[in-house]
This record gives C-alpha cells, sequence and structure tokens, in this order.
C-alpha cells in the first residue's frame, strides 16, 4: 500500500537545516539489502537527528499514527540506501508491537525536491515540493538517494495503524 498527500508546512529552513545529524555507525541496520563489496564502494549512509525542532513536529499528530517514532534525515551529495525492506525490529520490541498493527513509515519533504533526489518506493520514484509525502507499510521496498549537488532533507515517521 502507497500512503501519499500533502500537509501544511509549519517548519522553516533553519529548522531542519541547522540540527545535529550524525552518521549511523552501521548503515546496514535494521533493513534487508545486500552487504556486498559494491554497496561497501558506496556512500551506504544517512544522516539523522532525533532532536526534532517543534515547528516540524507539529504535522506529525495529522497521521493518525500510534507508536510514533521521528526523525530527521539528512542525505550529502552522493548519499544514498539502495532497494530493501525494513524489519523494524528495534521499532518493534520498544513499544511491544503486535502481530495484527501494521507498521507504516512515512517520509515527509521538508524542501521541495531537487534534481538527483530521490525516493523510490516499489518501482516508482517519488517527487515533490515541501510538505509532500509517500509511505508505505511494513516490508515494503524503496530505496532513497541523493544523486544531486544541495543536501536532501527530509523528516522519517514510523507509526502503527490498524488496517
Amino acid at each position: 500500500m502507497i500512503i501519499q498527500g500533502k500537509i501544511p508546512v509549519t517548519w522553516n529552513t533553519d529548522d531542519y537545516e541547522n540540527s545535529k545529524y550524525s552518521s549511523h555507525p552501521n548503515p546496514y541496520r535494521g533493513f534487508t539489502a545486500s552487504n556486498t563489496a559494491q554497496n561497501k564502494k558506496m556512500n551506504l549512509d544517512v544522516h539523522i537527528c532525533y532532536d526534532v525542532h517543534e515547528n516540524i513536529k507539529k504535522c506529525v499528530n495529522g497521521f493518525g499514527l500510534n507508536n510514533t517514532a521521528i526523525q530527521l534525515q539528512k542525505y550529502l551529495p552522493g548519499d544514498y540506501l539502495p532497494f530493501h525492506s525494513d524489519t523494524y525490529a528495534t521499532y518493534k520490541k520498544h513499544y511491544n508491537i503486535d502481530s495484527d498493527e501494521k507498521v507504516v513509515r512515512i517520509i515527509v519533504f521538508l524542501h521541495d525536491s531537487l534534481p538527483g533526489q530521490q525516493l523510490w518506493i516499489k518501482d516508482k520514484v517519488y517527487t515533490g515540493l515541501a510538505g509532500d509525502y509517500f509511505g508505505w507499510t511494513d516490508d515494503t521496498q524503496h530505496m532513497a538517494a541523493n544523486l544531486g549537488s544541495s543536501a536532501r532533507y527530509n523528516l522519517q515517521i514510523t507509526g502503527t495503524a490498524i488496517f
């Protein structure tokens, strides 16, 4: 299931660009992707920040999700995450997720997409304007990349819903 829509922009550029991002020490965490020699030669990375500005947090409640976890993401030029499906193992353990609950992942664009900034869900690429969001449930294949020349910023929301 693909989820998409538009929310009002309640933030400004400083609310995400000036946040303190860090690179994850294990780029293969929490998802199924091949740990191949080819991937090791590339920028398998995304920079994350859990200290999300209040102006950005305002939009999270509108999605009607339970057990919500959020993070800012920053992809520098050349950063990418290959096609994969998330396992949500840490998330499910932390929130004691039942098997009848579907895990939902939503990506909110914090700025207008620039050339080379990509979000793929299944076999389709998604671009958009600030406030556009795209998402999926459970183990849907997806990938993200920044093949452009400027940083790519988005908000990642993970939650549960019963469909």
